[in-house]
C-alpha cells in the first residue's frame, strides 16, 4: 500500500492543502462527478502505487493521475517522494488535453521545498468525508 500525503503552498498561506482547495472548489462549480472520479484515482494510486492504471509521467518528476469525466479531463499533479510515496498537490478539470502550467509549477515549488525540508505534509485520510 503506497502511502500518499497532501501538500500546503511553501509560501501561500492556506487554510487547507492545494488538493484540497481545488477540490473543494470544483464540488462548488458543479463537478461532483469528477471530484469522485479523482478520489477513485487517489484510491488506486493508493492500492496500486506507480502501477495505477491512472498514472502518467510528465517528464523529470512531475506525474499525473488522469482520466475522462463527463465534465473533461480530470487531472492531479504530484510527484513521487520515495519508492511508495506520493505528494499529491493539484488537481483540475479541463478540456484541453494539456496541464495548467501554474499547477505544475505550484506542484515543483512543493518538490522543492520537500528537497529543503521546509515542506508542509499531511498523510492523506484514508476514507474522504463527502
Amino acid at each position: 500500500m503506497a502511502r500518499v500525503f497532501v501538500a500546503f503552498h511553501p509560501r501561500r498561506k492556506t487554510e487547507r492543502p492545494l488538493l484540497y482547495e481545488d477540490l473543494i472548489a470544483m464540488n462548488q462549480a458543479g463537478q461532483n462527478a469528477s471530484v469522485s472520479k479523482i478520489i477513485e484515482m487517489i484510491g488506486d494510486l493508493r492500492i496500486h502505487g506507480r502501477n495505477s492504471r491512472y498514472v502518467k509521467h510528465l517528464g523529470d518528476i512531475l506525474y499525473e493521475l488522469k482520466a475522462r469525466t463527463a465534465h473533461g479531463g480530470a487531472r492531479v499533479y504530484f510527484f513521487r517522494l520515495n519508492q511508495d510515496g506520493y505528494v499529491l498537490v493539484r488537481a483540475e478539470i479541463k478540456q484541453e488535453d494539456w496541464a495548467a502550467e501554474a499547477l505544475l509549477i505550484d506542484t515543483l515549488d512543493v518538490a522543492e521545498a520537500v528537497e529543503k525540508g521546509t515542506a508542509r505534509l499531511v498523510p492523506r485520510p484514508k476514507k474522504v468525508r463527502r
